[in-house]
């Protein structure tokens, strides 16, 4: 809560003000923001912009492209098919990531070559591109370093959040 008395959504969890923890899924945060859970938290009234959940989903995207963008900028991210291919060869991948409307046969081949590493299957091919300097990303890979564990953490909120989000899941 912000001390206008508005709620702001803060995914790093670094904004000073009143903080209330939210599970990351959609129904979670607009259970709050309809029930006025948001205000009973906080001891006191509350406003609720529309919105809300919007915003924490777009924070939550941007948070999680964030980490395959500074990987690929520090050399530890890879898009493209081949060169993923190259990479789960040679054994240099912590996290396979694929866009969630690839096509779906290329996407199970490529999770087959990765065995046993993570797959991160929440984003779209737009926005995989936008970060990673492409017009069109089915296959990124985060390579072993500094990025992956950080990653992961915020790909599994971003899909717990975009799991009942009917409209961002291929039909």
């Amino acid at each position: 809560a912000d001390p206008d008395g508005s709620v702001v959504p803060d995914v790093t969890g670094r904004l000073p003000g009143r903080g209330m923890w939210v599970e990351a899924t959609r129904a979670s945060v607009e259970a709050a923001a309809t029930g006025r859970l948001f205000s009973k938290a906080a001891k006191r009234s509350l406003k609720i912009e529309a919105g809300l959940v919007d915003r924490v989903g777009e924070q939550l995207a941007a948070r999680t492209l964030s980490w395959i963008s500074l990987a690929r900028r520090a050399g530890e991210g890879v898009c493209g098919h081949e060169k993923v291919r190259a990479a789960i060869s040679d054994g240099r991948v912590d996290v396979l990531v694929q866009a969630v409307d690839g096509r779906p046969d290329s996407r199970n081949r490529m999770r087959a070559l990765a065995g046993e590493l993570p797959s991160i299957e929440t984003l779209t091919s737009p926005e995989l591109a936008g970060v990673l300097g492409r017009d069109h990303v089915v296959h990124a890979a985060l390579l072993h370093g500094n990025f992956a564990d950080r990653f992961l953490g915020d790909a599994a909120r971003l899909a717990g959040f975009r799991s009942a989000d009917e409209s961002r899941l291929p039909s």
